[in-house]
């Protein structure tokens, strides 16, 4: 064990003096020029000074000119001045302190270590005061970034400045991405790394740019391994991609909301501590940023809570909502008479995280305006607005979009007035509970509104409400080998169309239309009303789900 001790060469402590330091020459410098950087290097954050703090990691990052060997077991970022040791009791936790290092090692001649608490650096030197002074560079260069960036806050500098203003201590691709991973600043810096093995990070790299937002399979990727992992001020490193480099990620919060996420990919350098460290004092700052410029983020509040109006069980709706819906729409440019479909999305994972970068995406259609709701998402589509080839494709194209993040969704009908979304949200509800679960599945609700009624036949109904036509031809198959129940059941689907119904059952239209005959001969039915043809279609999917109509 050693004892470390403080000391008057301090450049809190400095007063009017020059330096005396023996032996420092020329490269020391008068305390005059430190005393006013540390009082003049702060910055007022909620009534208290404030001097950026730094860390062993940081420092050795900074030394590694003097080839520095690292014994470091804390390293966190609490050290807010340097002094040289001495045979004054140490006073202060939060200083690095210097001495040479064979005063207190005997196995170590000509060096200096750098000690705080139990870390420790063994620098390749025995001039302790360049050290010193390489040190308060240190100091000064990362207390004039926290500064800059602080006094560009107030000021009302754009998160690019922000951005910018960090360029010289990121040396990879930085993102600040929404909560949907599209780009809202970015530090871009081209791959240097032209040896192959690394085109998935370069055509990565080259997505990005080009689509300003992290392509949905990647941001897939990463939720299904980190679902929960972007939490209030948590780091995590992971990679974006099977064989891709790894990255930082880190979620921005105001008010314990999730809006930005920080984003650093590591192209061009390893990962390292004091890198970390760095990343995440950005992201301190930008959360600062984001407190200043609370505006745009209240807007898209605001327009959530909007949206959560649509699962509403209010009975008013189509009064107190329904107007409100239509002048954000009008903002798009959405006229009230425009032919509009409501989407409800689930994940199949149940992953409602990756619903967020989906609604964001689907946002940058024109013909769409979507947000994510707790498990679900809600997108609206504007037919109208869609162009030709949109139009025909929507399915398509809302489909891939789907399928890139394991998501499916139920579509209500055609409606124009927003007072009707009660009843859309039913239908689209219908067809997202009875449709495919499938990955890209697109569920149009006139495909499943017949398998809801069938469920609420087989709740409510049982064999009695059969109609007793099917009682008949029933039997009478069964007695003659007939089909005259299949034949029935397709010309009804096929709404009585006996050149459909054929080709259905791979007959002669002759044969269909012998069969109907028949039917009518053995049964008396009159297929010209439709309360009829409702009746005995109920009567035939029951039979199919396994209704017994014969004793």
């Amino acid at each position: 064990m050693y004892r470390l001790y403080d000391s008057f060469y301090s450049a809190e402590h400095y007063g009017n003096a020059a330096v005396r330091l023996s032996g420092c020459g020329s490269r020391c410098r008068t305390e005059r020029k430190h005393v006013q950087y540390f009082r003049n290097n702060k910055i007022l954050r909620g009534g208290e000074r404030y001097s950026m703090k730094l860390s062993m990691w940081i420092i050795r990052d900074f030394l590694k000119t003097y080839h520095p060997r690292a014994f470091i077991k804390s390293g966190n970022m609490e050290l807010r001045g340097v002094r040289i040791l001495a045979d004054v009791p140490m006073r202060t936790e939060n200083n690095l302190y210097l001495a040479r290092a064979e005063d207190y090692i005997e196995s170590e001649k000509n060096k200096v270590i750098c000690v705080h608490r139990q870390d420790m650096l063994v620098l390749d030197t025995n001039d302790i005061d360049e050290v010193f002074n390489s040190i308060l560079d240190c100091f000064d260069v990362y207390n004039m970034w926290d500064d800059t960036c602080m006094q560009m806050i107030e000021r009302g500098a754009s998160l690019q400045e922000i951005l910018d203003a960090s360029r010289p201590f990121f040396h990879d691709t930085v993102y600040v991405t929404d909560e949907s991973y599209l780009i809202r600043g970015e530090l871009s810096y081209p791959l240097q790394r032209t040896e192959n093995g690394f085109e998935k990070e370069r055509k990565l790299y080259e997505d990005v740019e080009a689509n300003q937002s992290l392509p949905l399979e990647y941001i897939a990727r990463v939720r299904q391994k980190k679902t929960a992992a972007l939490l209030k001020n948590r780091l995590i490193l992971d990679s974006v991609g099977p064989g891709i480099s790894p990255c930082y990620v880190m979620g921005l919060y105001l008010d314990d909301i999730h809006i930005y996420n920080l984003i650093e990919i590591n192209y061009n350098t390893d990962a390292e501590k004091a890198k970390e460290q760095i990343f995440f004092k950005l992201g301190e700052t930008i959360q600062i940023w984001m407190e200043k410029n609370r505006k745009s983020a209240d807007e898209e509040l605001t327009m959530h809570h909007l949206f959560r109006t649509v699962f509403s069980t209010d009975k008013l709706f189509s009064r107190t909502n329904a107007a409100r819906f239509q002048n954000y729409a009008n903002k798009l440019g959405w006229a009230p008479e425009q032919r509009k479909k409501i989407l409800l999305i689930e994940n199949i994972r149940g992953d409602s995280g990756i619903l967020i970068p989906l609604c964001r995406k689907m946002n940058h259609l024109m013909y769409v305006m979507a947000d994510c709701q707790e498990k679900q998402a809600v997108a609206f589509l504007n037919l109208d607005l869609a162009d030709a080839e949109a139009n025909n494709g929507i399915d398509k194209k809302i489909g891939k979009m789907l399928h890139d993040t394991e998501s499916f969704c139920g579509m209500s009908y055609v409606f124009t007035d927003f007072s009707e979304l009660p009843e859309q949200i039913v239908f689209a509800r219908t067809a997202l509970i009875y449709g495919k679960h499938t990955a890209g599945a697109v569920n149009r609700c006139e495909n499943y509104i017949f398998a809801y009624l069938r469920e609420l036949f087989q709740k409510y109904a049982g064999p009695e409400f059969c109609h007793p036509a099917v009682h008949i031809l029933e039997k009478y198959d069964k007695q003659h080998g007939t089909k005259l129940i299949q034949t029935l059941d397709c010309f009804l689907i096929n709404e009585r169309d006996y050149r459909k119904t054929a080709e259905k059952l791979f007959v002669h239209r002759n044969t269909v239309q012998h069969r109907v005959e028949k039917i009518q001969e053995l049964t008396g039915l009159n297929l010209e009303y439709p309360e009829i043809r409702i009746h005995l279609m109920a009567s035939l999917a029951m039979l199919e789900e396994g209704w017994k109509t014969i004793g």
